[in-house]
């Protein structure tokens, strides 16, 4: 009989899939700079995910891919309205994370996220593929299958806030902290509300897909980077939108997709953040006693847990402080 996935599994899947990428990085530290380089550094930690996710809950026989999570019968309006969350996220979060940006470049190093150039239909095909389509089914498949599955036990705002936290740090990326830590709690939260992993895959493909395409459709997008009285207003009217369009979307998004054993009054984005929120979203998705659920502080209490978060904590700092010493 298989046993649920807990939070230890989650965390040995992702030290798996860590020495995978590091045993990858040798080989793509082979190839000469360039785009093949850039692609290959995308492509190697989504076979990593994968790879370890699926061997890791063979070996172990734990229930994972038969979760009601991967079915693929959803709401089709709840998929049309990804895209003006993905659009609300992206232009709430956009003044944020440049002014952690702007930060940032006071120590002297300027956060950035590597590219491949895209001069032509074909390396644009290829960059969507690798940057858009793979991360999509492979981080979720890690961060919304795995790690919020396994945490949301311990209740969901625990279960989104922390996979949310997760979630950004392990792109070891200090451009990369801000926007991703809070679109994970996004991704997880339309995980959650819906029981299927699809609206965050689209949701996360599209993100990946606007990072590629809105500097060429749009080249003066890159000046809102340049601090000044423009670009904050720009970005601060964008943040406005921003949260117009995105709370009334997820609160739709709920109404539309959400799960049927939620009563009317339950399908509220704020009730996520009640106090009953162990009690609603646990034991109602897996229809068990109360009991079962534990309270947050018993994941904080546990040392691979504390250990994994500090592990996560250094790394980051540690590749920040490597940007400093390059510079």
């Amino acid at each position: 009989m298989k046993r649920e996935l807990n939070l230890k599994d989650a965390i040995f899947i992702y030290g798996i899939s860590l020495v995978g990428m590091l045993i990858f990085s040798v080989v793509s530290a082979m190839v000469p700079e360039g785009n093949l380089q850039i692609y290959l550094s995308y492509l190697f930690p989504q076979i990593a995910y994968i790879v370890a996710t699926v061997v890791y809950v063979k070996a172990r026989k734990v229930a994972f891919f038969g979760n009601e999570i991967f079915s693929y019968r959803v709401n089709p309006l709840g998929i049309l309205l990804t895209l003006p969350i993905l659009v609300g996220v992206f232009c709430q979060d956009l003044i944020i994370a440049q002014a952690f940006s702007w930060l940032v470049e006071l120590t002297g190093v300027t956060p950035s996220i590597i590219m491949p150039t895209m001069n032509n239909a074909k390396e644009i095909i290829i960059a969507i593929i690798l940057l858009c389509v793979l991360p999509a089914i492979g981080e979720e498949m890690l961060y919304r299958g795995v790690f919020l599955h396994s945490m949301k036990r311990y209740g969901a705002t625990f279960a989104v806030v922390v996979s949310g936290i997760i979630f950004a740090l392990t792109h070891f990326n200090v451009a990369q902290i801000v926007h991703q830590c809070i679109l994970g709690m996004i991704l997880s939260y339309v995980t959650l509300v819906s029981g299927r992993l699809i609206y965050a895959i689209v949701i996360h493909f599209v993100n990946n897909l606007v990072a590629i395409i809105l500097p060429i459709v749009i080249p003066s997008y890159n000046n809102l980077a340049t601090l000044n009285t423009t670009s904050v207003l720009i970005m601060l009217a964008m943040m406005v939108a921003g949260i117009i369009i995105l709370y009334p979307s997820l609160f739709g998004f709920v109404k539309i997709a959400g799960r049927r054993e939620f009563s009317r009054r339950e399908c509220n984005f704020f009730t996520l953040f009640s106090k009953n929120a162990r009690a609603l979203w646990y034991n109602n998705m897996n229809e068990c006693e109360e009991e079962l659920a534990l309270p947050a502080k018993v994941a904080l209490k546990q040392p691979i847990f504390i250990g994994f978060m500090v592990f996560l904590v250094v790394m980051s700092v540690a590749s920040f402080a490597l940007e400093m010493m390059v510079i």
